[in-house]
């Protein structure tokens, strides 16, 4: 039976942390989690990304003078991005939320699945989960890109920057 979950983060304002069981509706917060002898489950984790003026994931572009930002997620840089098990060996599934202001163009390594209005001015995109893939695999761009999404038949896709 699994006691505690150990995740790597640096710099990351971790705001809510919950265990749902799998087959469950009801989330169990942090503090009071309880573990079912199977262990399957999903973990939800609400954080806030503190990015300091030099950071070694995440980039800034400069498109029609809009700034725009995207990751770059070198081995051991993903847990400055999220709370994950940060080694290349280990590889898992992402569902990826981003809040992010309605004028910009949101992209991830998946299609967006829904997207809810925040506040007039800001959405939250919420995307497919992806395949089993390593945490430096995991990317998005937010900022006011023209893009065009090249689609294969087996629904893989790709974006081309404009």
């Amino acid at each position: 039976m699994i006691n505690e979950i150990t995740l790597n983060s640096v710099d990351l304002n971790i705001t809510k942390t919950e265990y749902q069981q799998k087959n469950s509706n009801s989330y169990l917060r942090a503090g009071s989690i309880e573990y079912d002898k199977a262990g399957n489950g999903r973990l939800h984790m609400e954080f806030i990304v503190v990015i300091s003026h030099q950071p070694q994931w995440f980039h800034q572009t400069k498109y029609k003078k809009q700034l725009g930002v995207f990751t770059q997620l070198e081995p051991a840089n993903a847990r400055r991005a999220f709370p994950c098990f940060d080694e290349p060996s280990l590889k898992a599934k992402f569902t990826i939320c981003i809040r992010a202001p309605k004028h910009l163009t949101i992209l991830s390594n998946m299609l967006i699945k829904s997207q809810q209005n925040d506040t007039d001015q800001a959405c939250i995109y919420e995307f497919d989960t992806t395949l089993i893939i390593a945490t430096n695999s995991v990317a998005y761009v937010i900022g006011a890109h023209d893009f065009v999404a090249i689609y294969a038949s087996n629904n893989e896709f790709s974006y081309m920057h404009d």
